[in-house]
């Protein structure tokens, strides 16, 4: 996939740091701080949200990098004012960010600032600037995006729930620092790789992602059109369900389903929330969490609704008799709708869309029982449910393995990218001109 173009350097030293093993026998070891300053606002220095503008300079924060990359369109502004007041964070093309708490070690290398060519950090950020010219901007990007720095932000982090890496402690960590010259060969063979990797982990993603949207429209489509398109159809006069099959009828929601609200008293049942059920697959997903109180109890082929966020799509046909505890509904059908049917309905974007658009709190949006109860939906006699359950659990399911395996390349890719920067910035691999 990648050529091999490098080969092993002449001569090697211990580097005396367990996690960094033998190094280049020409390179240096030293601390970060004697190489690179490191900045962060302190604090807000009074900032507050209502003070952002939708012009000036740009105001970034951890939540608006990933992979390396920003959308500078999500990223805030401030008045210049404000920026004015921190000069030692105002950013300059080539600086290196790094998010020091919550998600650590996010990074981003900071080039082409749009208009007005001004930005400053938020908390929880740090930036990285050379001491003199001691080593080549992206160079540094790339030890920091390491398997190795990645090990040790993790012994350094302190906190229980909210994790954070203290300035002092990244100045502490042992960069390795080869000739500058080498530092640029380095890092530009390692921009052409790295691109053709993620250019690689883009297309599967892009493929996965019609995989997946495929997927949703089969299901969408099946249980609201049905299997036969050669059928008379009717107007529902309902605007999310749009036209059925001429013989299928309307119910309440509460007509098809009971809604179940018997507490759990059994403390031998297995306990069920929402981190249980993975979200758009309704697959169950075993947890070690101890979740505390009693909830509803379920049956075998109940189905467990996630009410918080029902964007999430976290619907659990149910395998096992046990205990929903928290933000979970549970349903049991009733005569005229089957299971399966019914989860697949559930997990339709169409009925998703008019349940999420029901929901209270801004924050932690729920839907009511009683909007469910009362949402008509359109039923099929009972061998279409079973007819049309039978063809999307063979289609989704091939379509599933598919994308699993197109995960699986994009994994191998992810594992490719970061085994490969590991070894060229530790000098495991002698990059050739």
């Amino acid at each position: 996939m990648i050529k091999a173009d490098f080969e092993r350097y002449e001569a090697y030293k211990d580097s005396g740091v367990e996690w960094i093993g033998t190094v280049p026998d020409h390179w240096f070891l030293r601390h970060f701080k004697r190489f690179a300053t490191m900045k962060g606002r302190i604090g807000w220095q009074g900032l507050k949200y209502s003070e952002f503008t939708d012009e000036g300079p740009f105001l970034i924060t951890g939540m608006n990098f990933k992979g390396g990359k920003i959308n500078w369109d999500e990223v805030y502004h401030i008045s210049e004012k404000r920026y004015q007041q921190a000069p030692e964070i105002q950013l300059k093309n080539h600086d290196i960010l790094m998010t020091k708490d919550g998600t650590i070690g996010k990074l981003l290398y900071v080039n082409n600032i749009p208009a007005p060519y001004k930005a400053s950090l938020n908390s929880h950020l740090l930036v990285f600037r050379p001491i003199k010219e001691s080593y080549y901007p992206k160079f540094l990007y790339y030890q920091l995006d390491s398997t190795i720095f990645n090990k040790y932000t993790h012994i350094a982090k302190t906190g229980t729930t909210f994790f954070g890496i203290s300035q002092t402690a990244v100045g502490q960590y042992i960069g390795l620092l080869p000739p500058l010259p080498e530092q640029k060969v380095i890092a530009k063979y390692l921009d052409s790789k790295t691109a053709l990797i993620d250019r690689k982990i883009e297309l599967l993603t892009q493929k996965a992602s019609l995989y997946e949207n495929l997927k949703k429209s089969l299901i969408n489509e099946t249980v609201t059109k049905g299997l036969d398109k050669s059928v008379k159809m009717k107007d529902s006069g309902i605007d999310w369900i749009g036209e059925v099959p001429e013989h299928w009828v309307f119910n309440r929601h509460k007509d098809n389903f009971i809604f179940i609200t018997k507490t759990c008293t059994d403390p031998t049942l297995y306990k069920v929330g929402l981190e249980n059920i993975e979200g758009k697959t309704g697959r169950f997903i075993a947890t070690n969490s101890d979740f505390e109180g009693n909830g509803i109890e379920f049956k075998i082929n109940d189905i467990l609704f996630g009410k918080l966020r029902p964007y999430l799509a976290k619907v659990y046909l149910a395998e096992f008799k046990g205990n929903a505890v928290g933000d979970i509904f549970v349903y049991r059908t009733k005569y005229n709708m089957i299971p399966k049917f019914a989860q697949y309905l559930m997990l339709s974007n169409k009925y998703l869309d008019v349940i999420n658009n029901s929901t209270a709190g801004a924050k932690m949006p729920r839907v009511s029982s009683s909007f469910i109860a009362n949402l008509i939906i359109a039923t099929p006699p009972i061998s279409e449910q079973k007819a049309i359950a039978q063809f999307l659990d063979t289609k989704t399911t091939k379509i599933d393995q598919i994308v699993k395996t197109i995960n699986i390349k994009i994994d191998n890719l992810k594992e490719l990218r970061k085994t490969l920067i590991n070894d060229v910035v530790t000098g495991k691999i002698k990059v050739v001109k």
